[in-house]
């Protein structure tokens, strides 16, 4: 049997940039409730056919984790790498509760699992959930967590922890807002996320949800820049808990107004998310204008003439387009629509600033 040898140690790898970037969003090592022990293992496969060097660095909750340090491990080629009690062994911790950022120059394929034994001489062995690693370009600004489940008494149905993971070096706040099945909001709530941090909170006290009955509610997460949020949702009567991970959510388009007169745009600014789609309605209420966008790819107009979009007066165009790149960009009028006497406007200065955030 091939033997597998771990090294250890805490300094940063060195070479080139990690190829491969992922996330264990929730990982413990401690007590629970009804005398319950958590504890998560890990397994790393090492798809490439050299040896792997691959950093992991544990993400305590609730702080700001840039200074944060890994351990480092070697996976041999085309071969799994298990580490039980993640946080006992390989970081010698007595407990905690965060996440865990998984990087290497080589492709992994990685997940993980927190269980407690069960405690129960009548019915051995353990029960926890599986959660697999997300990468960090699965983080989405816009997402959405089905299948929430919420009981008043503690006894019955079901209760819901919602986590979020800041993959970036800066911070970052998702917003959150809990609806029914039929999409009544019942709360909001905000969780502030620092640099590659990690929170977790009850979907009752986050919400203030405390006397909710629902089996069938979800989470809309609208966030400041990309993170990975998740829920668990646990079985009240027998502690089983079942790992949920945030989907897209592509949600409505945007619509947007904007006014085109002599020798400007109303609004000159306007803002919109990346990768959601957007509609704007323009409408001329002088002369003949056009309008363009730079830099958001491919865009459609219900009103294209020799491939300009045209703005009649007193007609309303429709104008949609994805922006898939964040940034500051123009749009500009593109029919000569006149100069000031004076010459301090006109037509070269029609523009205005699309935001994509």
């Amino acid at each position: 049997m091939k033997r597998l040898v771990i090294l250890i140690n805490f300094a940063l790898m060195c070479g080139s940039a990690a190829a491969w970037e992922g996330f264990i969003p929730a990982g413990a090592r401690g007590p629970g409730a009804a005398g319950t022990f958590f504890q998560t293992d890990i397994r790393i496969v090492n798809l490439s056919s050299q040896d792997a060097s691959v950093s992991l660095t544990f993400l305590p909750s609730g702080s700001d984790n840039t200074a944060a340090q890994p351990v480092n491990v070697t996976v041999p080629a085309r071969s799994s790498l298990e580490v039980n009690d993640l946080l006992g062994s390989l970081f010698e911790l007595d407990g905690g509760v965060g996440a865990f950022r998984i990087e290497s120059e080589a492709d992994l394929a990685v997940a993980s699992r927190t269980y407690t034994p069960s405690g129960d001489a009548a019915c051995p062995g353990t029960f926890g959930q599986f959660i697999p690693a997300m990468t960090a370009e699965e983080a989405l600004d816009r997402s959405v967590l089905p299948g929430i489940s919420l009981s008043p008494d503690p006894a019955l149905g079901f209760r819901s922890n919602i986590g979020a993971v800041n993959p970036s070096d800066a911070p970052a706040t998702a917003s959150l807002t809990l609806r029914t099945p039929a999409g009544d909001v019942l709360g909001t709530g905000t969780l502030a996320l620092a640099p590659f941090g990690h929170l977790q909170q009850s979907t009752a006290s986050l919400f203030g949800a405390q006397t909710v009955q629902t089996t069938g509610a979800f989470i809309e997460v609208e966030a400041t820049s990309p993170v990975l949020a998740y829920a668990s949702v646990v079985d009240n009567q027998s502690g089983d808990p079942v790992f949920i991970a945030a989907q897209p959510d592509s949600g409505t388009p945007a619509v947007l107004t904007i006014i085109a007169k002599q020798w400007v745009f109303e609004p000159d600014t306007i803002e919109v998310a990346v990768g959601e789609p957007v509609t704007i309605q323009v409408r001329a209420i002088d002369v003949d204008h056009g309008i363009s966008f730079s830099g958001v790819g491919p865009f459609t107009c219900t009103s294209e003439q020799f491939g300009q979009c045209i703005l009649l007066p007193d007609e309303t165009v429709t104008v949609t387009f994805t922006p898939r790149t964040r940034g500051s960009f123009a749009f500009f009028c593109t029919r000569f629509c006149g100069e000031a006497a004076d010459g301090s406007h006109g037509h070269a200065t029609m523009r205005g600033t699309l935001v994509v955030r």
